[in-house]
């Protein structure tokens, strides 16, 4: 049963050749090994769904690898990978935030492309969904990032009680000027990365509704 089943490889996407006297599948290509009992451990699906509820990103992902090696269309492991690029355990409740690392968004968006290209014709809406609600969660962070050094910048502003350097300390006309522009700044940013946000969390409502009808709200 075993050698008879096409076993992708995960690195390189070219076939896995059995190697009986080792108990293994190797890759002639690019050279890596999967152990037989971990390729077709029955219980892999559920096993990663534990280590992805417990947050153990790595052993989930690892799991959900070799599920999409016996069956690289497979729309529950191809989600799991994706939340463990991001290093979630689902996708509620997700925060943007000033610095989200551009590697982990990378990545994410690798993982989308790659599930959206694999998955069946009947998944590829749903990870089209998770997809537009990553360039949301981009445009948030982008936002963040845009209004902490102004908000940092207001913060120096009042707590030097509104000394502005090379600017007479003693000039109000100079200090309400300064302190009216920051806080004009302070709000224009602030509306924006709420619209942003609003978008984003409809984004997300759209994902878990999805979920909802999959059963995966109930994983």
């Amino acid at each position: 049963m075993e050698d008879q089943m096409r076993i992708i490889c995960a690195k390189c996407g070219a076939a896995l050749v059995p190697d009986g006297e080792n108990k293994i599948y190797r890759c002639n290509y690019c050279g890596v090994a999967y152990g037989s009992s971990v390729l077709f451990d029955e219980k892999a699906v559920n096993k990663a769904r534990k280590s992805l509820e417990d947050g153990e990103f790595i052993e989930a992902d690892v799991r959900y690898t070799c599920v999409l090696m016996r069956n690289p269309q497979d729309p529950e492991a191809l989600r799991g990978r994706i939340l463990c690029a991001g290093k979630w355990k689902n996708f509620e409740g997700i925060e943007a935030s000033a610095g989200f690392s551009s590697v982990r968004l990378k990545n994410i968006r690798e993982r989308i492309e790659d599930a959206i290209y694999k998955a069946d014709e009947d998944d590829k809406d749903y990870f089209r969904k998770i997809q537009k609600f990553i360039d949301w969660l981009e445009k948030v962070c982008e936002d963040e990032t845009r209004l902490k050094p102004v908000v940092e910048k207001f913060k120096e502003f009042v707590n030097r009680r509104g000394y502005i350097p090379g600017v007479d300390a003693y000039s109000p006309a100079a200090v309400d000027h300064t302190r009216s522009g920051l806080e004009e700044d302070i709000k224009n940013l602030q509306l924006q990365r709420d619209a942003d946000k609003e978008e984003m969390n409809a984004a997300c409502r759209e994902i878990l509704n999805e979920e909802s009808l999959r059963g995966y709200q109930a994983l």
